[in-house]
């Protein structure tokens, strides 16, 4: 999250406020869906996922500079000149140390221009973060199992999922369509995870070069199980992933690779699929693995390993364990079910994402519901 979204938040701005956060530096922000006015602005992603944060910085005084007259002056004549550039909104909110230094000057600047100025109440930054504390949500995706929808991740993304997982461990996706989806989901700014068929070189890095952002290990039972994933997914020094960058996962524009190797290591997740009784057992040594990004639970080949189908109480007890560790180990930990059972506890337990379901059982869902319909 950045620290410009996240004062924006704290400081109760919506979509018809400027906020100007004047601190050692001095940022002027609001929300737009369309302007970018020029390079010197900046477009960041929002939370609600459909707007962007344009942020203006570095180019205002900056709060330690304000304490003579002149330079308030100048620093509201600058405020003025920029704010007559942008789209018009209603309220100026400002924050941060250095507000209250120009707050008398702008307002009666703004005030014949239409525009109310306002005094933020709270620090806005440390506001902004207890709100996302409070109002945190678990990321919802959904295994893609059958059907090779080259759209897909453009489809998910459009109805606000957060991810999809590529299921390449029951599924019979091949390269080709595989390759279609990872572009897509790419070009989209979507994620998309690959299940795979066990741990070895070739599909991880075929995969990874194709633009997968991630990989899920079914049955890791071990810390060993999941490093092998880390190993081919990940360069050095994390891992040993193969170098080849002219190619799909860098859009065909790779950068130097002095600066490209640590980010798509960030880039790249391993998670390990913790579904068998020796996964729950070991899960501080999984989580504990370099390059582990974190976990997702498996309830149903779990609950057959551990000889209770049809008896969640044992599930629930590993759920446990599990987000228990996770938390410790400061990792996230994902749930693969629709069980509403499940996942009420899950959430309860701070669950970072679930995978809801599949394609097909949205389509089995929707013709039930249409053929109830007459």
């Amino acid at each position: 999250m950045g620290d410009h979204a996240v004062s924006y938040l704290g400081s109760g701005a919506d979509g018809d406020a400027y906020l100007l956060n004047i601190g050692t530096a001095s940022q002027l922000a609001f929300l737009d869906d369309v302007c970018k006015p020029s390079a010197v602005w900046e477009y960041r992603p929002y939370f609600d996922k459909q707007t962007r944060l344009v942020t203006l910085s570095g180019v205002l005084t900056g709060g330690g500079h304000l304490e003579s007259a002149a330079a308030q002056e100048k620093m509201c004549a600058d405020i003025v000149a920029v704010l007559d550039t942008l789209p018009k909104r209603a309220r100026l909110l400002l924050g941060g140390g250095g507000a209250e230094k120009i707050y008398a000057k702008i307002s009666d600047i703004l005030r014949p221009r239409g525009v109310e100025c306002r005094m933020c109440d709270t620090d806005i930054g440390t506001e902004g973060l207890c709100m996302l504390a409070e109002q945190k949500k678990a990321e919802i995706g959904m295994m893609l199992s059958e059907i090779a929808f080259t759209n897909m991740p453009l489809l998910l993304k459009n109805n606000d999922f957060d991810f999809m997982i590529v299921d390449n461990e029951h599924g019979s996706f091949d390269y080709t369509d595989l390759t279609k989806m990872f572009t897509v989901s790419r070009l989209a700014e979507f994620t998309t995870i690959v299940r795979l068929p066990d741990n070895g070189r070739a599909w991880i890095t075929k995969c990874v070069d194709a633009g997968a952002d991630g990989f899920l290990l079914p049955m890791t039972n071990c810390a060993a199980d999941i490093a092998a994933v880390v190993d081919y997914a990940k360069y050095a020094p994390i891992g040993k992933r193969g170098i080849s960058t002219m190619r799909a996962h860098t859009l065909y524009a790779p950068p130097a690779l002095e600066t490209y190797m640590p980010a798509a290591n960030e880039h790249i997740k391993v998670y390990a699929q913790i579904e068998t009784k020796a996964g729950v057992e070991n899960i501080r040594e999984i989580l504990a693995v370099q390059g582990v990004d974190g976990v997702f639970i498996g309830p149903n080949d779990l609950s057959c390993d551990l000889g209770c189908i049809g008896d969640t109480a044992p599930i629930l007890a590993a759920m446990q364990k599990v987000a228990a560790a996770a938390a410790q180990a400061g990792k996230p930990w994902g749930l693969i079910t629709t069980s509403k059972t499940l996942l009420d506890k899950a959430t309860e337990w701070g669950v970072d994402r679930i995978s809801y379901g599949s394609e097909l059982h949205m389509l089995q869902n929707e013709c039930k519901k249409i053929r109830e319909m007459f």
